[in-house]
């Protein structure tokens, strides 16, 4: 059986949850219609997490139990372990998180997820913290990525300039560069030096 492999990641509160709700549910069910065995792999620390499952498991209801799995990955031991395994179809606990320090087990266990999967779907919108660091693990590995979150990333050839870093701030923060970091670091002097003058 060929089985195709898919996380989720996103940040514990969600903007616009209709909208990232029905992303996702279009996602889930393109999925589970297209391949042989899905097995769907999430965490539980938030919104996003709670999103996901929960339109997993009406996709499921809805289109057969048949092909997919709703996989808990847990990043250390859980008091309530019944509770969650009556909910998902199994808990996973990595072995490679069992000596995992638990302030940075929830890392540990995204980059599992990314390190072990086909596909992330990601409700990304900020660039850094824990959901951002995921995404780009995957852009890194190479994975296919589906974006939830209404965000385009692009990547294009640009002229560094001053001229360039002014268009940027004028975007008032919907536009970011995110590699590479040579030009990050230049853009924050920039905007350090504005910050300065006003």
């Amino acid at each position: 059986m060929d089985i195709y492999r898919v996380s989720f990641i996103g940040h514990r509160e969600v903007d616009d949850f209709f909208f990232v709700e029905d992303q996702v549910d279009s996602v889930v069910r393109e999925l589970i219609n297209s391949k042989e065995y899905v097995e769907f792999y999430v965490g539980r620390n938030g919104e996003f997490d709670t999103i996901v499952a929960s339109v997993i498991k009406r996709a499921k209801r809805e289109l057969g139990e048949h092909n997919s799995s709703l996989i808990l990955v847990i990043p250390y031991p859980v008091a309530d372990m019944e509770a969650y395994e009556n909910y998902y179809d199994e808990v996973e606990y990595p072995r490679e998180l069992h000596k995992v320090h638990y302030k940075s087990a929830i890392t540990k266990r995204n980059e599992w997820l990314v390190e072990n999967s086909d596909m992330l779907v990601a409700y990304v919108v900020r660039d850094y913290g824990g959901a951002a660091h995921c995404l780009n693990k995957a852009i890194d590995r190479g994975i296919e990525i589906k974006r939830v979150d209404n965000i385009y990333r692009l990547k294009v050839p640009i002229q560094v300039s001053k001229t360039f870093f002014a268009w940027v701030v004028g975007t008032q923060g919907k536009m970011r560069i995110l590699t590479p970091q040579t030009v990050r670091e230049q853009f924050n002097i920039f905007v350090a030096k504005i910050k300065e003058e006003y």
